[in-house]
């Protein structure tokens, strides 16, 4: 009966799987026609910078010695003309830099893989030596914290860097070396630790395992790169194939009825823009191969965003069973600190004003 009358009312609780359902199908807004338009238009904009960009010098290159070379293979200059099948060239160019896309990005998830295996390794190292803290184990969080905090900046240096001369390379095999003593160090840590149970102590000793393997997993991969062989021919058919088609780009309107334009001696509008589009399509691909090549250096669109990783691990103290407490007080202390920012600023414009009054 008291069931029965529960059910009935409106405050019979929810089951969890009804809550999650609420989570997820939580109403979203109705996308207006604009922000629509807005989205893609912003869109459309980071595409074009990304493909032609001003400081894409390469693809500027690439567009004025094509347009060069199709003005000089002209009728009124030397009148080399042919024409081919452009899609045998266009296939002989692409293929390959596909090929080469497709491998980089292969091991641009098999490196992000082992990242991600490394990131949660050290979440629960910090997570295991909080509960040994926490239960006076023999071991002191701050010691951890402070070998844990060394250990990650020292495996972003060790991702990060990229060697150009002897000296650069012996500091980064310093880096990789003071990574191992890290890992060393934490086991040592552990091991310490007496009255922690030896299947405890094994178990993390275990995901240190793991974490080393990732690592070295992640190093073979920056370090072994695509092929350079095919790397370097993606390069110079990229860059050579629009040149050396410049006759075939001046021959291009010649079968379209354009005898009456007076610029046909100097070629038509249509060889200049095919060659054009030609031009913008293969060196679009071979930064699109080039950005997934090393994806740790920050450099590229597609990189690791090392600044949310590093923000990530410092909020570790945050997490736990009072974690909505210390989130909602850090984000107090924030919102203080972000104010009396704003405060000491607008005294400082007015004290500006009042002096140049």
């Amino acid at each position: 009966r008291e069931w029965r009358s529960m059910a009935s009312s409106s405050e019979m609780p929810k089951y969890p799987g009804q809550i999650i359902r609420d989570a997820v199908e939580e109403p979203q807004p109705d996308e207006t026609l604009w922000d629509a338009i807005k989205k893609n238009s912003e869109k459309f904009i980071e595409g074009l910078a990304f493909s032609v960009g001003f400081h894409r010098v390469r693809t500027w290159f690439m567009i004025l010695a094509t347009a060069i070379a199709t003005f000089c293979c002209s009728e009124f200059m030397f009148n080399l003309q042919f024409n081919t099948s452009l899609s045998i060239v266009a296939v002989g160019t692409v293929f390959p830099v596909v090929f080469s896309i497709n491998a980089a990005y292969q091991n641009r998830e098999k490196a992000l893989r082992h990242l991600d295996e490394i990131k949660s390794g050290l979440i629960y190292t910090y997570f295991i030596f909080g509960q040994w803290d926490a239960h006076h184990a023999g071991n002191t969080l701050e010691d951890a914290e402070r070998v844990m905090c060394k250990l990650t900046v020292d495996i972003i240096k060790s991702l990060k860097a990229c060697p150009e001369d002897p000296d650069e390379e012996r500091e980064v095999h310093e880096i990789t070396a003071q990574v191992y003593d890290s890992f060393q160090a934490i086991i040592e840590m552990a091991h310490r630790n007496t009255k922690v149970p030896p299947p405890v102590v094994n178990g993390l000793q275990m995901m240190l395992r793991g974490m080393m393997c990732n690592f070295t997993s992640i190093k073979t991969i920056k370090d072994m790169e695509t092929p350079k062989g095919l790397r370097h021919l993606c390069f110079f058919l990229i860059i050579m194939t629009p040149i050396l088609l410049g006759p075939y780009w001046a021959h291009f309107c010649r079968d379209g009825d354009h005898s009456d334009l007076d610029f046909m001696d100097y070629g038509c509008a249509a060889a200049y823009f095919i060659g054009l589009l030609y031009v913008i399509i293969s060196s679009t691909l071979l930064r699109v191969q080039e950005c997934l090549e090393d994806p740790f250096d920050g450099d590229g669109e597609d990189d690791i965003n090392w600044q949310l990783f590093c923000t990530q691990m410092d909020k570790l103290p945050l997490h736990g069973v009072d974690g909505p407490e210390l989130r909602k007080e850090e984000a107090r202390l924030l919102e203080e600190e972000l104010a009396a920012k704003k405060a000491t600023e607008a005294a400082e414009g007015e004290d500006k004003e009042k002096k140049a009054a």
